[in-house]
């Protein structure tokens, strides 16, 4: 076993600390809720409150985080690949790696229609193919995808949509996200599942690969990991110390001057509704606006993901916050074990089939559940970690990719 970089997997954990927040702010819908459930989640000026601060400082920065940490992860275990076997090629096994990886997606999946393992599997086969490419042409290719061109030139080659075509998807979004409800609300177990893989598989690929495009910019991310891997920025922080500086620098100011002009244009968008003109007229020009605001959004949580992860290493230099690392670095070692415990945990308490909690309490009370189920899972997480390898997941995870039996217990807790 090579040895671990204690930062990379502090950072998992933190990442994994905002994927928890908002899984449970949402509740683990996992969906677009239906038009008369659109505010589930806000039951007073508190839970109000919470989604906005949620929305600033953490929505989808947490999978930006992670989606990093995947490429920079394929980066470090191709070079220990590398370390042990000169010469020998790790791609075929790490996509034999990224199958079984898809495969426990899937079984997620019927559980979770949010589940993100089986796109990082799919995902990652094409990443295999950019190991050997210039570092230029990695940070422009992830530039190119993470700043929103597949989203344009998806709009810019598709026919305009007109009124008529917008209120037919609209109906049909309808009927689907009150089916989607009433199975999570009233569903037994094999309900859900069903629901989830039949209905939630179609709707996944259409938000990651269609106008949405939110699996161009996880590819994006995944380049810059696996930049950042290859320049062994982490292993090496001294000598890195100024690149990080200048990352910090770089990034604070964008992600507050996005943010304003994101807050102006929402601003602008509520009170200046935009007409949709007659039956069939093309509503292209709309269209255009909506996709310039999600491409500023996309700008802004990487900006924003990026002055975290520079401010994160920045901070954790100082001898007084390692006690920070130690509490994050074993729930990050410990990623896959602890995402599908939230699951389980999140799944039986907001599922009809559990305790039926969805749509019933708000922020107020599913963030302080979520967070507390964290710091259980980060208190398990160090206690396991003194008497195995790894958690259960991610010793099964390896064995099957290296199809023989990995040492699960520590040598001494045998002895003990």
């Amino acid at each position: 076993m090579h040895e671990r970089i204690e930062r990379v997997d502090a950072l998992r954990g933190l990442a994994l600390l905002s994927i928890a927040v908002i899984h449970f702010m949402e509740q683990f819908l996992g969906a677009m809720p239906p038009a008369e459930h659109m505010s589930y989640t806000q039951h007073g000026v508190a839970d109000r409150l919470i989604e906005a601060l949620g929305f600033v400082f953490i929505r989808g920065k947490g999978f930006a985080l992670f989606s990093f940490l995947f490429g920079l992860s394929f980066a470090l275990q191709m070079q220990h690949a590398e370390t042990r076997s000169p010469g020998s090629d790790f791609r075929p096994r790490f996509a034999w790696r990224l199958l079984i990886l898809g495969a426990i997606g899937l079984v997620h999946g019927l559980l979770y229609g949010g589940d993100i393992l089986l796109i990082y599997a799919v995902l990652g086969l094409p990443l295999l193919m950019f190991y050997n490419v210039r570092d230029r042409w990695l940070i422009i290719v992830a530039m190119v995808l993470i700043l929103g061109a597949p989203r344009i030139a998806y709009q810019a080659f598709s026919p305009a949509p007109t009124a008529t075509t917008l209120a037919q998807l609209a109906a049909k979004t309808k009927v689907e996200t009150e089916r989607h409800w009433e199975t999570l609300t009233h569903g037994s177990l094999v309900d859900v599942a069903r629901a989830n893989a039949t209905r939630a598989l179609p709707s996944k690929a259409e938000f990651q690969l269609g106008f949405m495009g939110r699996g161009y910019q996880t590819f994006g991310l995944f380049l810059l990991g696996l930049w950042a891997g290859r320049r062994r920025i982490f292993e090496n922080l001294e000598e890195n110390r100024a690149l990080f500086r200048r990352a910090f620098r770089w990034s604070v100011g964008p992600a507050a001057l996005i943010g304003i002009l994101a807050l102006a244009g929402m601003t602008y968008a509520a009170f200046h509704p935009q007409a949709q003109g007659g039956d069939g007229a093309p509503v292209n020009p709309w269209i255009w606006k909506i996709v310039a605001g999600i491409t500023l959004y996309d700008a802004w949580n990487f900006a924003c993901t990026m002055c975290y992860i520079a401010g994160f290493v920045l901070i954790t230099r100082w001898a007084r916050v390692d006690r920070l690392l130690r509490l994050l670095a074993p729930v990050g070692r410990l990623a896959l074990s602890n995402y599908l415990a939230q699951t389980i945990f999140g799944s039986f308490l907001f599922m009809g089939f559990g305790m039926g909690l969805l749509g019933t309490v708000g922020n107020s009370i599913t963030v302080p559940i979520g967070l507390a189920f964290f710091a259980l899972c980060a208190w398990v997480s160090t206690l396991w970690l003194r008497s195995y390898h790894y958690g259960p997941m991610e010793w099964l995870w390896r064995s099957l990719t290296l199809l023989r039996a990995q040492p699960f217990r520590r040598r001494r807790a045998v002895e003990a």
